[in-house]
């Protein structure tokens, strides 16, 4: 399959040094950065000239296009490429990462909407809207990562929002005056697709979780969403579940399409150079 140009996917090109180019598709695992994945490449290869076009975030799963050589030039370009998720999604819970990463801060056990609404409002979803991006991401705000600015320790935060617009007042702790107040940028995103794959009661101690009644049932639904580049499906459940009169927050993500790339065309660190 050729992937862009020269280069065949997962076939990397050795030059008269030797040196490795080319664009291999991975299937990361869940509990490690992308970072770590692309450490292990560069230590498989032994070249340090190894990138990514797109990360996951640590509690995520699913492709990785990892870029190889001359093939990092080219990270631009396919970052472009729409993706897929598999994504879990938990009703009645809430923190500020919207994932299994951060704590949780509220906890409402039963809470599952009726499977004719959650489909309504999926459906609400197709097409183009306008998303805040997630709190906790790279995305910078006066040359500063988000995520950077919310876990310093040497400050608090408190999120407001007002019909269109949404802020993030950071206070330093000690004296409890109010730093500055960061706008929450918003992107134009489109939604291809968008299906319910399952619901269903789940005991708290098969959830991801801290900090919730390992005893307790709790609401949960399976999504496919096909969508562009810079979706936050993080936000998008919070928006979801936002429609229906509740909260939510991811319990897994898994990116199961790339383009036109599925899990079916990964091969494995092991295999590379050989």
């Amino acid at each position: 399959m050729n992937t862009r140009g020269k280069y065949q996917l997962n076939k990397l090109i050795f030059d008269d040094f030797n040196r490795p180019s080319g664009i291999v598709l991975l299937n990361k695992p869940a509990d490690i950065s992308s970072h770590d994945l692309v450490d292990q490449v560069r230590l498989k290869l032994g070249t340090k000239k190894v990138g990514h076009a797109g990360a996951l975030d640590v509690f995520s799963s699913g492709l990785m296009l990892i870029l190889v050589g001359k093939a990092t030039k080219m990270s631009n370009e396919l970052l472009n490429w729409d993706k897929a998720y598999n994504a879990r999604m938990v009703f009645g819970l809430f923190n500020y990462t919207q994932d299994p990463e951060g704590e949780i801060l509220k906890a409402e056990a039963n809470v599952l909407p009726p499977k004719d609404n959650l489909e309504a409002v999926l459906q609400e979803f197709k097409g183009g809207y306008k998303q805040f991006v997630s709190i906790y991401s790279s995305v910078k705000v006066g040359g500063v990562k988000l995520r950077k600015i919310l876990r310093d320790p040497r400050y608090r935060f408190e999120i407001i929002e007002e019909k269109d617009i949404k802020s993030i007042n950071i206070f330093k702790k000690e004296e409890g005056n109010l730093i500055k107040s960061i706008p929450v940028p918003r992107r134009e995103i489109l939604i291809h697709d968008i299906k319910l794959l399952n619901t269903g009661l789940l005991k708290g101690r098969e959830l991801p979780f801290k900090g919730i009644d390992p005893d307790a049932d709790y609401g949960y639904c399976d999504l496919y969403v096909k969508c562009s580049k810079g979706t936050y499906i993080r936000q998008l459940a919070s928006d979801i579940a936002r429609k229906l009169k509740t909260e939510a927050v991811l319990a897994s993500l898994e990116r199961c399409e790339l383009g036109e790339l599925s899990l079916s065309n990964v091969t494995n660190i092991e295999s590379l150079g050989n």
